[in-house]
């Protein structure tokens, strides 16, 4: 917990780094310290109702009917992000309180819901910024292969291996994401042939 603290007042006291403006998110209370706003995942809150396990007939179909209802709902915050408009911004807020209603004529099902209202803030984030996403599963996949990596190899044994491990990761990454061969790549950085350069090929998709 020190070190957490530490390393939370760090990072909003340094100024080599812009802070987060708004971080999407699971529901990890520790995510509301790092930006200004917090906003939840779609994705995250989805999963929670796929754990409901129902044994009895009418249990599953009142989840699968509101699960159907849930990603219908889903498909709205997508058209909105594609074309903001108050209209449609009026329909999402009052469709929220009609499909999140507790009682549901099934504890669990009632249960989540519940959760799910309580963060109807965070959930609708995007209908006052339309150009986050709705989930955060990119940034999940990407720290997963550093995951992965730590299941295969542990750790490292020096500071100075953890610079080039997150180099060399960030490296194969990066060309990953944009189609090059990074054995083409290094080797062409060794050789100093400069034919390819990773920060020209992101830049120019940015702009």
């Amino acid at each position: 917990w020190v070190c957490d603290s530490f390393a939370f007042g760090y990072y909003h006291w340094q100024e080599d780094y812009p802070k987060v403006n708004i971080l999407i998110s699971d529901n990890a209370p520790e995510y509301k310290l790092i930006g200004n706003r917090q906003g939840l995942c779609w994705i995250h809150d989805a999963r929670n109702y796929n754990k409901i396990t129902p044994f009895v007939k009418y249990h599953q179909q009142l989840v699968e009917n509101f699960q159907y209802s849930y990603w219908e709902f889903y498909k709205k915050l997508l058209d909105y992000k594609d074309k903001p408009d108050k209209e449609l911004k009026h329909k999402i807020e009052t469709g929220f309180d009609k499909l999140f209603i507790p009682n549901t004529g099934y504890f669990d099902l009632g249960k989540q819901i519940k959760k799910t209202l309580k963060n109807k803030n965070e959930l609708l984030t995007v209908l006052e910024y339309p150009q986050i996403p709705l989930h955060n599963n990119l940034s999940e996949l990407a720290a997963r292969i550093q995951v992965r990596k730590r299941d295969i190899s542990l750790h490292t044994m020096t500071k100075c291996g953890t610079k080039l491990q997150d180099a060399f990761m960030s490296i194969i990454q990066t060309c990953r994401l944009n189609g090059v061969n990074a054995y083409a790549y290094i080797r062409n950085r060794v050789a100093e042939q400069n034919e390819i350069y990773l920060p020209n090929i992101v830049a120019a998709k940015i702009i």
